[in-house]
């Protein structure tokens, strides 16, 4: 993984859709969506994450628990990418 700075990180957030709304005619998400969107907004803060669960400020156990949130969500996405080759979060942005 490349060095995390400020300027990746304010890039890697530049994608998310900040009000939320994906489709406005839609009463309930579908599933789909919602794991899209999950995926999308996860992608723009792993980084910011990532330099949280490195802090020594927090203690041990806090760092271990992001780290270990972080690598879950890791494998979902992988998950869920490797259903079908063609997703790609964010994609219809």
């Amino acid at each position: 993984m490349n060095a995390i700075t400020f300027e990746s990180i304010e890039k890697s957030i530049a994608h998310i859709d900040p009000d939320g709304s994906g489709d406005a005619n839609a009463a309930l998400p579908d599933l789909a969506g919602v794991t899209q969107r999950l995926l999308s907004v996860y992608r723009g803060v792993r980084p910011i994450l990532s330099v949280v669960a490195a802090l020594p400020l927090l203690p041990p156990k806090f760092r271990q628990s992001l780290r270990q949130f972080l690598a879950t969500l890791d494998q979902f996405t992988e998950g869920v990418a490797g259903i079908d080759g063609a997703f790609k979060a964010g994609k219809d942005l």
